[in-house]
């Protein structure tokens, strides 16, 4: 029997505004002009310009101390969750520092006034990480385990406290309904 695990969650004003992925676009890199015998030697403006040209797009850019990619990948999936959380990062948690994570790193100094500069020394981190906490704990969330699917999900466990079973899942839901969270398994045709 081959069944497919899905989550459907509906969250209705409880968390700050969901994750939109960024779709950045990659430039080709231009590749330069053949050369005549005649601009390789002469040293032609245009052949010169190009080459130029072509080097500066070939030049990766140099990391910026935000952008550093020694950091362990597990460290800035926290950070971008934790920025997610204290409401100064909307964008995908993926683990890459771009320019978005680097302005709510600014934003979070920012709004403490502290030194705006886009990357966060241990202290800033830890205070980081204590108002994600903070906000986590108002809301209840947890990672819960759902038997009857297998999934593990985040859930807000103080805005949809109340648990039911239904014929292929759970539902968590708030006491009027206004938060629904709810797992459930799909089945392909033909399998039982």
């Amino acid at each position: 029997m081959r069944a497919v695990g899905a989550v459907l969650v509906l969250l209705l004003s409880v968390l700050p505004a969901g994750a939109q992925s960024d779709i950045s676009q990659t430039g080709a890199t231009a590749k330069p002009a053949a050369q005549t015998p005649n601009d390789a030697a002469t040293g032609s403006k245009g052949a010169t310009r190009l080459a130029a040209a072509t080097a500066r797009k070939r030049a990766p850019t140099p990391p910026g101390p935000a952008r550093d990619t020694a950091t362990p990948l597990a460290d800035r999936l926290a950070l971008q969750f934790d920025l997610a959380w204290s409401g100064d990062y909307n964008g995908l948690v993926d683990g890459e520092i771009n320019d978005k994570t680097t302005a709510a790193i600014k934003t979070f100094q920012h709004d403490r006034k502290l030194k705006e500069t886009g990357v966060l020394n241990p202290q800033e981190r830890a205070l980081l990480a204590a108002v994600a906490k903070a906000k986590q704990a108002q809301v209840g969330w947890s990672l819960v385990d759902d038997p009857v699917t297998g999934a593990r999900i985040g859930l807000p466990t103080k805005q949809a406290p109340n648990k039911s079973q239904t014929k292929n899942g759970t539902r968590w839901s708030s006491a009027q309904g206004q938060v629904q969270v709810e797992t459930f398994k799909i089945r392909e045709p033909g399998t039982t």
